[in-house]
């Protein structure tokens, strides 16, 4: 297979695609577009001011804009932003994409997705989310897809370490003591750090070859709150608890982020079904979590981990070892 030299790297200037962009620049072996629909906005300056990183003024839900994307392309990382578009449109439009990148001539189409933890849990409604359900499905569709077509990776991460700062970061108590809540019981949550998405895609793109066909996971953390706080007070020497909360008491807790009825994705109408209440989508979210033993593959997370480990030697294996690379103290 010839080299890829030239990628587009659609979510470029969001919080995952811009760690592949950002890693896939310094490489230095890389002519890297970003599609965008607003070149004038600070994050889509900030992509533009790496080397050999240019913009391009395209929308990925038109067909012109697909078009204009793929064009002259070696690769693509087509990572839609399911939390923004509904559901059935982020169906149509990668399968649009894949064709449009088969006849553009591609030589490797990457799929960021995951599991179908909805399908493994018996369909059961308490799954079945936006993010989830499109990427189980999206991942099943295309590992069903000819190579010699269009040669495909798909790509599993997890949850991102940086939502400890964010999302699931420690409330301080009026004691002093970092209080780590959420509705997870026993459960365990595979956290991976921003920086490993760039690393992999670099990787990938590097090595066409060895990842045409392939899941690639990547050795995701995974970590009970139990292991969350331990690796906490070792790293800060503060002291830490872990309260399990009700679903109910959770979104009742984040509601300065979101109000728990709003509508999601952000595009959806307000009587359009295929969309999910917040409350809804993140519900599911946490019973993945609660409930993640129930469908972990202990051969194959030990399979994963051996890859990353050969590719990634300095990736960081535990949730104590990016706390204390990242000198995190619970707050930001």
């Amino acid at each position: 297979m010839a080299p890829i030299k030239r990628v587009a790297i659609l979510g470029g200037t969001g919080a995952q695609g811009s760690s592949v962009v950002k890693s896939l620049s310094k490489a230095g072996i890389f002519e890297i577009t970003v599609p965008t629909r607003n070149p004038s906005s600070a994050e889509a300056q900030a992509i533009e001011a790496l080397p050999n990183v240019k913009l391009l003024q395209a929308d990925y839900l038109t067909e012109a804009g697909l078009r204009s994307i793929l064009a002259n392309q070696d690769g693509v990382y087509f990572n839609m932003n399911s939390f923004a578009v509904t559901e059935p449109f982020v169906y149509f439009w990668t399968f649009r994409a894949y064709e449009i990148a088969v006849q553009s001539g591609l030589k490797l189409f990457v799929l960021p997705a995951g599991p179908n933890r909805y399908e493994a849990h018996g369909y059961k409604e308490e799954f079945r989310n936006a993010h989830g359900v499109i990427s189980g499905r999206l991942s099943d569709w295309l590992s069903h897809q000819p190579t010699d077509i269009l040669p495909w990776c798909i790509t599993y991460g997890g949850v991102y370490a940086e939502m400890l700062w964010t999302l699931l970061q420690p409330r301080v108590r009026d004691d002093g003591v970092y209080e780590f809540a959420a509705p997870i019981g026993d459960g365990n949550i595979p956290f991976t750090p921003l920086e490993d998405y760039g690393t992999r895609l670099r990787w990938i793109f590097e090595h066409p070859e060895a990842s045409t066909g392939k899941t690639l996971g990547w050795g995701v953390m995974y970590t009970s709150y139990k292991d969350l706080v331990q690796a906490f007070e070792e790293t800060t020497g503060k002291q830490a608890v872990f309260k399990d909360l009700t679903q109910d008491e959770w979104f009742d807790r984040v509601r300065v982020y979101k109000d728990p009825e709003t509508k999601f994705p952000d595009s959806g109408l307000p009587d359009d079904d295929t969309t999910f209440t917040w409350r809804q989508t993140f519900g599911a979210w946490w019973n993945f979590w609660k409930y993640n033993d129930r469908i972990r593959d202990p051969k194959r997370e030990k399979e994963t981990a051996a890859y990353a480990d050969e590719v990634y030697p300095a990736r960081h294996k535990t949730i104590k070892e990016w706390m204390v690379a990242n000198n995190y103290t619970g707050t930001k």
